[in-house]
């Protein structure tokens, strides 16, 4: 699972009256927002990306590769097309050591305005990036196994995991706990409302509540992901519309001295608990 940074710089015309910047429609204003990789899949074809489009030869050897994030970070295609987005931002150092990768956006693929989220998508050439983001797909059980865990360690009745960019600023992990499930009416989708601790810039990051569900009729762990939206006026945290997953999986053992090896930090969003993240998730 890896959480990335998402630059915009240009408002849609299209946003509708009331929308997160609906004043600023037509400008061009940035804002900065996270996101979840959740799929790469090879290109069909000759590319048809803008870069591709704008040189005469289009290239044969392409990847399309999904963030989901919130409606409000990414709007439209229109949005799309001047959006940036920044992979493996851990610390300050990455865009030194040349470890920072940058995609740039393509097209919203699908979204829901009402449910705030959106499928973003951008068109990579690098085969060398294309390996490194299947591998990171292909990791998501052992993160799973990792929350499951964690899960049955720690004194959490119900535990509460988001991963953002704050402010634009290297990767961070906040733990809380889920305070509430909302099922949306005439929609299979949930939203959750959750104590993690967000800033500006962490709207469309993941948020995970892994869980364990002892019904006869499903049982075993389940795991429940959307992206955070916004900040309600109790303090606490709601997230766009969501589905539940469900899987099978044994404890991972030696997660807590592997999150014993993190940086800590106390300063942000009114003193919760929250530490930084120094490899990707």
């Amino acid at each position: 699972m890896l959480t990335v940074r998402i630059r915009v710089s240009k408002v849609s015309k299209d946003r509708p009256d009331g929308y997160t910047f609906f004043e600023h429609r037509g400008e061009s204003m940035t804002h900065v927002g996270s996101g979840l990789l959740t799929k790469i899949a090879s290109g069909e074809g000759k590319c048809c990306c803008d870069e591709c489009c704008r040189d005469s030869t289009r290239k044969q050897k392409w990847w399309i590769v999904t963030i989901k994030t919130a409606c409000h970070v990414v709007f439209n295609t229109e949005e799309a097309v001047s959006t940036f987005v920044d992979l493996f931002y851990e610390d300050e150092d990455s865009l030194k050591k040349g470890t920072m990768k940058k995609m740039h956006g393509w097209r919203v693929q699908d979204k829901d305005e009402d449910g705030d989220w959106c499928m973003l998508q951008c068109a990579i050439h690098d085969t060398d990036l294309a390996r490194q983001l299947i591998e990171c797909v292909s990791l998501k059980a052992h993160w799973k196994r990792m929350f499951v865990s964690l899960q049955k360690k720690l004194d959490v009745k119900m535990l509460c995991v988001v991963v953002s960019h704050p402010h634009g600023s290297p990767k961070y992990i906040s733990i809380g706990n889920l305070t509430k499930f909302v099922k949306i009416e005439g929609k299979i989708d949930y939203s959750c409302i959750y104590t993690a601790a967000t800033c500006n810039g962490s709207s469309g990051a993941p948020v995970i509540v892994p869980w364990k569900l002892k019904a006869r009729s499903w049982p075993g762990w389940w795991s429940w992901t959307a992206v955070h939206s916004y900040r309600l006026d109790n303090g606490c945290n709601q997230s766009a519309n969501g589905l539940f997953h469900t899987y099978k999986c044994k404890p991972l053992e030696g997660v807590l001295s592997e999150v014993g090896k993190r940086v800590f930090h106390f300063p942000l969003c009114q003193n919760r608990f929250v530490f930084s993240m120094e490899h990707s998730l």
